[in-house]
């Protein structure tokens, strides 16, 4: 029949597809290839849907982020104790932080923290847990985060973050003094890491807090050179330190004039 000879010409296609295994699929996604690693995967969670692997990778296969979710929630409900929970968590956590949800993602980081004590991504779990305190002005907790990375991971990748994030809970804080000096640390110790001009940034931002428009220059033409799209001109900044020193001239002259004036009333 027409059906037979139909199914015979296919059958080596529909094979392939029944013969794909999760391993394949995995090998597809580390591969670069996301689309054909979702194909075969959805087809095994038509004969699974409990399966936590195939729930992971979907998870990180799929581009709608509630979606993606929605994929590690199940992987944890079916599997909380499973090899790929502690990172299902976490992406969970990391997706909430990207959506600038602090609040939930503080609560999220702690849940993670506490349930995998010995996860490797601990110290990025602290790194995110301490940006989203920053996020919400509350620099004495962020700096509790940033320091535990520092003391139980020193020589780690993110040692180098924490310690910007030192900088930046002082600079929110407005102890600008003590800022300046945890960003020299980056500057002395990460020289060519990604954090540095996050730290120069940061530096230029302390001076010009404190008035002292040379070091403000100084710091904004060392950052203008070495990453010259990461700043705005130094046409813009040099305009702000102008405006800033005629307000501060004219609030002195004002402040001499009352005082003369007293002294001729007296």
């Amino acid at each position: 029949s027409l059906f037979l000879l139909l199914l015979l010409v296919n059958f080596p296609i529909f094979d392939s597809i029944l013969t794909q295994t999760l391993d394949d699929a995995i090998k597809h996604y580390q591969g670069g290839e996301p689309d054909e690693a979702k194909r075969i995967l959805l087809n095994h969670l038509a004969e699974d849907k409990e399966d936590p692997q195939i729930l992971f990778y979907l998870g990180k296969v799929e581009e709608d982020g509630r979606l993606s979710r929605k994929y590690f929630e199940d992987v944890i409900a079916h599997c909380p104790d499973g090899i790929d929970s502690d990172e299902a968590k976490f992406l969970i956590c990391k997706y909430e932080s990207s959506k600038g949800m602090h609040v939930t993602t503080v609560d999220l980081i702690d849940e993670f923290c506490q349930s995998f004590p010995q996860s490797q991504m601990i110290p990025e779990a602290l790194w995110i847990w301490g940006c989203s305190f920053l996020a919400m002005n509350k620099p004495k907790p962020a700096l509790v985060q940033f320091d535990e990375i520092i003391e139980s991971v020193p020589g780690s990748n993110w040692e180098k973050w924490a310690q910007l994030g030192r900088g930046d809970c002082f600079l929110a804080q407005q102890n600008y003094n003590q800022a300046i000096a945890e960003y020299n640390k980056v500057l002395d110790s990460y020289q060519e890491s990604e954090a540095f001009p996050f730290a120069v940034s940061g530096l230029v931002e302390c001076f010009k807090q404190l008035g002292d428009w040379e070091k403000t220059l100084l710091y904004h033409n060392l950052l203008k050179e070495k990453f010259p799209h990461s700043v705005e001109s130094n046409e813009n900044i040099a305009k702000e330190m102008i405006s800033r020193r005629e307000a501060e001239e004219r609030n002195q002259a004002e402040r001499l004039v009352g005082v003369k004036y007293t002294i001729q009333l007296g």
